[in-house]
């Protein structure tokens, strides 16, 4: 018997990629937007990778920590 099968036959949340994604009439839930295909949920996982990466900034210090409040 394949129990991951009958899992999802009753519970309709699955992880994919680390993200977790139901099963819904008509296509998929995946962070808050409603798609109809798996290929859709990759373009939403994908554009959020995006998204995540351009707010990373890095700083170089190269060991020196500069404080911005005088009083301190």
């Amino acid at each position: 018997m394949n129990y991951r099968n009958e899992l999802n036959k009753v519970v309709p949340v699955f992880n994919y990629r680390n993200v977790l994604v139901e099963k819904i009439i008509g296509g998929f839930m995946v962070m808050g937007k409603k798609v109809t295909s798996m290929d859709d949920v990759d373009d939403v996982i994908d554009e959020s990778l995006r998204t995540v990466g351009k707010s990373i900034v890095t700083v170089e210090n190269k060991g020196s920590i500069n404080c911005q409040n005088d009083k301190v």
